[in-house]
């Protein structure tokens, strides 16, 4: 029943869905692996899910373009990328992104089943059903498992890593071990998130080991384990990567970030200062070059595992563009997380987790906290990344560990059993009947006041719903035009086949000050814009456009145009108003 309705739930979510802001990215960085046999795309993550999405778009015979393709250490060249399968594909990407999300629909299945079975294991069947379901009917987990993208992908491939360790735990043997190491691997191989998993199973190895017994052979198992973890999942990062410069000695690395770099940079004179020393930022020095027996280490890692690593927490330094209850700035919040968690989690599902803890005793056996400990781990591990906080899904591998623990609520009888069954229906039919918004879900805790007062980005407007946009064009705009200001990193006009226009500078006059470099035709009083919320809140990215170079929204014009009542929305996302009411305030600026 659960895997049936996620499925159900899912095919709808990937027809109706429009390209999301990384999608375009992800899927030219999929087909560049396939095409060119490396990795270099999108390297900040690793590459199973774009394999696996973008597999079928490669068979079907699609080369995208990839003339702006470098093997430049330093460089991303993925959105770029992105911009120019848009540009070259137009509405054909539509069905090439159903064709790869629902490739990507089998790992919601394996993240079910897991679901099921561990929590099975613990709390028995009841639990299990409950858990399942919130599983297959969360929002977030429907929301992310339907795009191309590697969240969903990553947090199903997690929780099988964290139920093949509790199995091993529980039983010690060989084979156990080996699925365990083979699930660690391929949990890398998606989210570096799972970094984070190491030292957590080594500390629970050595306690496991320590409370089995004192006698030395008990320690002397658990770091064998230990290793055999380690070693064994890491050959399996390797093999996923095909071996790419595995062994590549650390000094002909080139980092980006303080963290592995060392040396603070001058972004004004593109210099690196280290001490009474300067450096150009280009030349091959970080802080392992000088290191005895450091800078000669052959690394046991494939090349754009390490580099992607670098790459991201050069994104987390350089302190990115941050949104939280009205307020944006330029680095992130501690409590960024668990509001997230609280705003964008059905009501029901959050009371099932004090009425499981509330069950006594609390632990049974060291196993039942399992799952909590491995959903703690990540959510402290992204806390501490503080550069920025933006994106609720950089937690949601953490997500099912709960609904594994939530399920306990169900097993108690009497009146706290009644309770718990009345939440878990509230949580799934409150999901249910959020589709197709569920990216944009927020729960009850929200109402009285505006979705994207709360948070924004992927938590809301993520560009999903530019194709009901357009469908609304077509029904009901009456042989108007409509301009769009999205959120994305592509052209809106080449992927909709000209049925959508972007809105450009002089569509804007008075305000746009450089429109004789834009060409096309002013539009009428009558004619409609379609802002997105991201855009409205001043979240916005450039407007980009095949033939003409990407411009900026006036943050301060948008804010007026905050203060109009819109003829109309679409979705969750989209506010649309005539030009007759835009143009009122760009005469009386």
């Amino acid at each position: 029943m659960p895997i049936i309705l996620y499925t159900t739930l899912q095919i709808a979510n990937v027809y109706i869905a429009s390209p999301t802001v990384d999608e375009p990215g992800h899927l030219v960085a999929g087909l560049s692996h396939w095409e060119l046999g490396n990795f270099d795309v999108y390297r900040v993550n690793p590459p199973l899910p774009r394999l696996v999405g973008s597999l079928p778009v490669w068979l079907i015979g699609y080369v995208p373009p990839l003339d702006e393709f470098t093997r430049d250490q330093k460089k991303r060249t993925e959105f770029d990328l992105g911009r120019s399968y848009i540009c070259d594909s137009g509405p054909d990407a539509y069905w090439h992104f159903v064709l790869g999300r629902i490739a990507l629909i089998p790992f919601g299945w394996i993240g079910i089943t897991t679901t099921w079975l561990w929590a099975t294991s613990l709390f028995g069947r009841k639990a299990a059903m409950v858990s399942a379901m919130l599983y297959a009917t969360s929002p977030n987990l429907l929301a992310h498992g339907g795009l191309l993208t590697p969240d969903a992908t990553a947090t199903a491939m997690g929780l099988l890593a964290g139920y093949r360790f509790h199995r091993w735990l529980s039983a010690r043997d060989m084979a156990n071990l080996f699925y365990a190491t083979v699930a660690l691997g391929t949990a890398q191989l998606c989210k570096h998130t799972f970094l984070v998993f190491y030292p957590l199973m080594v500390v629970l190895i050595l306690a496991d080991s320590c409370r089995r017994g004192t006698h030395w052979r008990s320690l002397f198992s658990g770091v064998a384990a230990c290793l055999a973890l380690i070693v064994g999942s890491l050959f399996i990062v390797n093999l996923g990567y095909g071996f790419e410069d595995f062994g590549r000695p650390l000094n002909q690395y080139q980092f980006v970030s303080r963290l592995f770099r060392g040396n603070e940079v001058d972004s004004t004179t593109k210099w690196v200062r280290d001490g009474s020393q300067v450096h150009p930022l280009d030349k091959d020095r970080h802080r392992f070059s000088n290191v005895p027996l450091l800078s000669d280490l052959r690394v046991p890692l494939p090349g754009n595992y390490v580099r992607g690593l670098d790459h991201q927490q050069a994104d987390f330094e350089s302190g990115m563009n941050s949104y939280s209850l009205g307020r944006l700035r330029d680095h992130g919040w501690p409590y960024f997380y668990g509001l997230a968690m609280g705003l964008k989690t059905p009501i029901g599902t959050l009371l099932l987790i004090p009425l499981s803890l509330a069950i006594s005793p609390l632990f049974r056996r060291h196993a039942d906290w399992l799952p909590l400990a491995f959903a703690v781990a990540i959510h402290v591990a992204a806390a501490t990344k503080g550069g920025f906080t933006m994106h609720y899904r950089y937690v949601l591998p953490a997500i099912p560990f709960v609904f594994v623990f939530a399920g306990r609520a169900v097993t108690v009888g009497g009146f706290r059993s009644t309770i718990a069954w009345a939440c878990f229906g509230a949580a799934v039919t409150g999901s249910v009947l959020s589709w197709p918004n569920h990216l944009a879900y927020f729960n009850a805790f929200t109402i009285g006041q505006q979705k994207g007062w709360f948070l924004l980005d992927s938590n809301l407007d993520w560009g999903q719903d530019l194709r009901r946009l357009q469908w609304w064009t077509e029904t009901e705009a009456n042989g108007s035009s409509v301009y769009v200001a999205s959120f994305n990193h592509f052209d809106v006009a080449a992927l909709s086949g000209g049925k959508l226009k972007n809105l450009l500078p002089d569509h804007l006059v008075p305000l746009g000050s450089d429109s004789d470099r834009y060409l096309g035709s002013k539009p009428r009083p009558s004619d409609y814009c379609a802002i997105s919320v991201n855009q409205l809140r001043g979240l916005g990215k450039p407007i980009y456009t095949c033939d003409a170079k990407p411009w900026v929204i006036d943050p301060l014009w948008l804010r007026r145009v905050r203060r109009l009542t819109p003829v109309a929305e679409v979705g969750e996302t989209y506010k649309i108003y005539t030009f007759q009411q835009l143009h009122s305030i760009s005469q009386s600026h």
